[in-house]
């Protein structure tokens, strides 16, 4: 499936569509509440897109992994991962091989298994920003492992990294965790 075809196809699944003729051409038209948008479409765009839209997006059924739903905006799976929050996988094509479904499998049970030690490492790493940001007593490792919550994992054939909510220690404030596939941390920042 192009890019094209699921952005165009996401976009439809947001509103209401479709398949026209303008023009002599066949055309995607979809309505917003912003006003409609039109994109015309070859023969085999044409084709391609009713099908997608018939049998829904892309959908990754793996032993070991949540259900994952193809997203064109975030360029990946997007699934709930209990205790994680949400789980994304990136830089796989729409119909990964099962070979690469298992080793990401297989990853995310090594670094569910890490959680706690996971949360440590970063709380270890941002305990000289924390003392910084305090306007009273810093707060120790432990207290800022205790506020951190998962709110993503992102998961590549190559590498991870994690989205954390700071708990209010840095003022709402994500943080990001990068580690490696074994969930050895290698940094943790604060982003946004």
């Amino acid at each position: 499936m192009s890019d094209r075809i699921a952005m165009l196809a996401e976009v439809a699944r947001a509103a209401t569509w479709e398949i026209t003729r303008l023009a002599g051409r066949d055309a995607l038209r979809v309505r917003t509440r912003e006003g409609a948008q039109t994109s015309f479409l070859t023969p085999a765009e044409k084709d391609e897109l009713e099908a997608l839209l018939r049998s829904g997006p892309p959908t990754i059924v793996h032993a070991g992994l949540p259900k994952l739903i193809w997203s064109a905006a975030r360029r990946g799976f997007v699934g709930a991962a209990e205790e994680i929050g949400e789980l994304v996988i990136e830089e796989v094509p729409q119909r990964p091989e099962a070979a690469v479904l298992s080793g990401l499998a297989a990853d995310f049970a090594r670094i569910r298994a890490r959680q706690a030690e996971i949360v440590g490492a970063a709380a270890v790493r941002l305990a000289d920003t924390a003392r910084r940001w305090a306007e009273g007593p810093a707060p120790t490792v432990d207290e800022i492992a205790a506020r951190l919550r998962w709110a993503t994992l992102i998961l590549t054939p190559t590498g991870a990294r994690a989205w954390l909510s700071d708990g209010g220690i840095f003022a709402g404030h994500s943080i990001e965790v990068a580690f490696d596939q074994d969930g050895a941390v290698v940094d943790a920042q604060l982003a946004g």
